[in-house]
């Protein structure tokens, strides 16, 4: 196995980053700095995929439990089966349903 010998690397006079950080940084300072902005970044992105998803699959299930059931059961919550996937978009976003009078 080669080992190699990383502590001579740093980024160099001409480049950027030395220019903006006023100083040689060592390439682990470098990848703080660069994972923190990458953090800022994508963790919002990633957030609202995940919350996307989240209500999807929420969505789906409260769909697919609702389904199961018969007419008259759902006649005897006050549900009409036309009425799920509205329901279930609703429940996922955490809002009551609109109850029809």
């Amino acid at each position: 196995m080669l080992q190699r010998d990383y502590s001579e690397l740093a980024v160099s006079s001409s480049h950027p980053f030395y220019r903006a950080t006023g100083g040689e940084t060592s390439l682990r300072q470098q990848g703080g700095r660069a994972l923190g902005s990458w953090a800022t970044a994508v963790l919002p992105s990633l957030t609202k995929i995940v919350r996307t998803l989240d209500r999807w699959h929420r969505e789906a299930v409260t769909i697919r439990e609702l389904s199961a059931l018969r007419d008259r059961e759902l006649r005897d919550i006050g549900i009409e089966r036309n009425e799920i996937p509205m329901i279930a978009r609703s429940m996922a976003d955490g809002r009551v349903a609109p109850r029809r009078s």
